[in-house]
């Protein structure tokens, strides 16, 4: 088993199923939402993320996240959102989430 999940799969399904996680929040009309739906990685690949840790962001919000004034903790304060619960409930409920812990649990 891989120490690091790879599921494109999953990420389309995210990015095509789901608006941006912020997109209710009080705060979106200070920042609202633009661009496409990507998969934002909550833990990112260099520090060992993998694709069952994302949540959908619009291009504006990812952008904004990835900006070196926000951190993830402003972030999720700033807009009222756990990303970690929010990607762990996402990969629990998708179909490809399924499917992996089917075929690639231990035992």
């Amino acid at each position: 088993q891989p120490s690091v999940i790879k599921c494109r799969g999953h990420l389309q399904w995210v990015r095509q199923r789901y608006d941006c996680a912020v997109i209710k929040a009080e705060a979106a009309e200070h920042y609202p939402c633009w661009g496409g739906i990507e998969t934002h990685h909550v833990r990112t690949r260099g520090a060992g993320g993998g694709d069952e840790q994302v949540v959908p962001l619009c291009t504006g919000h990812h952008a904004l996240l990835d900006s070196p004034a926000w951190s993830s903790t402003r972030f999720e304060r700033e807009f009222k959102i756990d990303m970690r619960a929010m990607a762990e409930e996402l990969w629990c409920i998708s179909p490809h989430g399924i499917k992996w812990r089917i075929t690639c649990r231990d035992g």
